[in-house]
């Protein structure tokens, strides 16, 4: 089986965790890993095309630029972390300092999704697959980071609480600049197309 055939395979194996509607192919659906996650936010730019490669161009010519490279990105993860704790007169309440998580991720979307042929269309849901799970790691590196942005608040005094949140905080922005390295987002994991 050639690797072309094993990809449309795989492909038909994955459409099946998509939800889509079963009478009709409907909208482009949203990546498996992304899908039922209410500490996400998707949002999309819109690419349209026949073709594989029309596909591409049309991603070459919309896709957002990553923030700590520079580099062009077919899908993009912003987190923003946030902390806060009371203050009261004479000090403040570190211990119980809350930290939140809002993840926005910038995907690729076919508007013309429903009218792809059938073998374009398995591909695309594999290349989406991929890089939504790309994108969750991004999000998974952020909530493992957290207890760490926590641990350093509660470690610190009144006054040098914010600048230990936001060292924390640069841990975990370093970890995921080391995370697209490592995978040349997402391209070592698959997440290509075509």
């Amino acid at each position: 089986m050639s690797a072309y055939r094993r990809r449309i395979a795989l492909a038909a194996v994955l459409l099946a965790g998509f939800r889509a509607p079963q009478d009709s192919v409907g909208p482009q659906p949203l990546p498996p890993a992304l899908a039922d996650r209410d500490d996400i936010v998707i949002e999309y730019y819109d690419v349209s095309g026949d073709t594989a490669q029309a596909l591409r161009a049309a991603i070459n010519a919309a896709r957002p630029t990553d923030t700590h490279d520079g580099k062009p990105v077919d899908a993009r993860t912003q987190v923003r972390l946030q902390w806060r704790w009371q203050t009261m007169p004479g000090g403040c309440d570190l211990e119980r300092a809350q930290v939140r998580m809002r993840a926005t991720i910038l995907l690729p979307r076919v508007t013309n999704y429903a009218s792809l042929p059938d073998a374009l269309r398995a591909r695309w849901l594999s290349y989406l697959t991929i890089l939504g799970e790309h994108e969750a790691g991004h999000v998974d590196i952020a909530q493992r980071g957290i207890p760490a942005v926590r641990d350093a608040i509660a470690a610190a005094d009144c006054e040098t609480a914010q600048q230990a949140a936001r060292s924390a905080a640069a841990a975990i922005s370093q970890a995921q600049i080391a995370y697209d390295a490592e995978t040349r987002h997402g391209a070592m994991q698959g997440a290509t197309f075509p």
